[in-house]
């Protein structure tokens, strides 16, 4: 498991040895956006994903 901490005084995100800055949006998502997001949901609820390995394996890394 890794750990990732939120700074949120300083918009960053630690992830052992890597930082990124990050910008926080107030803005609610669009209907959109929320659809896409569900949708990924029961994508990966019915297994229809591929794993990070067999990515690499399709793109010979």
């Amino acid at each position: 498991m890794t750990a990732t901490t939120l700074h949120k005084h300083h918009d960053t995100i630690t992830n052992h040895n890597e930082s990124a800055h990050v910008v926080i949006d107030d803005e609610p998502l669009s209907d959109y956006a929320l659809n896409e997001i569900k949708e990924a949901r029961r994508e990966i609820k019915r297994g229809e994903f591929y794993s990070e390995k067999e990515i690499k394996a399709m793109f010979g890394l």
